[in-house]
């Protein structure tokens, strides 16, 4: 049991020094915004992240993914996952207004709405499908899967920008929530290495996220699914 605490307290002071120079990064985008007065760009740009339940739990998950996977992946997923958003971001801030552009948008809230639930359910399927909990990692093959993500999710944070916003700081608030959302859940997917088996600690994390999805994945599919199919067989 030492030596789970003592790889686990490791891993927690890594992610501790991580995180304080990524908020260090994050005062200097600040005070950038603030010098080119687009605050408000930056911040809403941050919110939008943070106030959207389905991108959060999305970022976090990525996060688990990446620790699950373990080695270079635990920076090398978040990475990609961020890249692929600011490139969806981007595209769906230059995409020029028309039905194609609907289309898009309409088919990127059920891709959000499906990349909580599978991302969720590969981590918590991985300790299932083994038995042994040593080999039991989410396959890096699932990187694809976290590039078209991405992508979707960008492309909606793109395609919401607040009117007035600026597209630059726009972009950098709503890259930088994520990146700190895929801390957060490295940090936990890292804080589980305390337990005898933290696959299926990581697992049991990921299944609560998927809990706190439920209502509003029942809600989405429901209610609202019908009129985003009519808009997307509407192009």
């Amino acid at each position: 049991m030492v030596q789970y605490v003592k790889g686990a307290w490791g891993s927690c002071v890594m992610m501790i020094r991580f995180t304080l120079g990524f908020f260090l990064i994050l005062l200097g985008f600040s005070a950038f915004a603030m010098a080119e007065g687009a605050s408000g760009s930056y911040r809403e740009g941050l919110l939008h992240t943070l106030l959207g339940l389905d991108h959060l739990i999305a970022m976090i998950a990525v996060g688990l993914i990446s620790s699950q996977i373990g080695g270079r992946a635990v920076w090398q997923v978040p990475f990609v996952f961020v890249m692929a958003l600011v490139l969806g971001g981007v595209t769906g801030l230059i995409w020029p207004a028309g039905d194609a552009r609907e289309w898009i948008l309409s088919t990127s809230e059920p891709v959000i709405m499906l990349s909580d639930l599978a991302l969720a359910l590969a981590i918590i399927w991985a300790p299932l499908a083994h038995r042994s909990y040593e080999q039991a990692k989410v396959p890096l093959s699932i990187s694809p899967l976290i590039i078209i993500f991405g992508l979707f999710h960008g492309f909606a944070h793109g395609g919401e920008i607040p009117d007035g916003a600026v597209p630059t700081f726009y972009v950098l608030g709503f890259a930088t929530t994520s990146a700190l959302m895929h801390i957060l859940g490295v940090g936990i997917g890292e804080i589980a290495r305390a337990f005898q088996q933290p696959r299926v600690a990581r697992g049991i994390c990921a299944a609560v996220l998927l809990g706190i999805s439920i209502p509003y994945q029942v809600d989405f599919w429901n209610t609202i699914m019908p009129g985003v199919v009519l808009e997307i067989f509407k192009f």
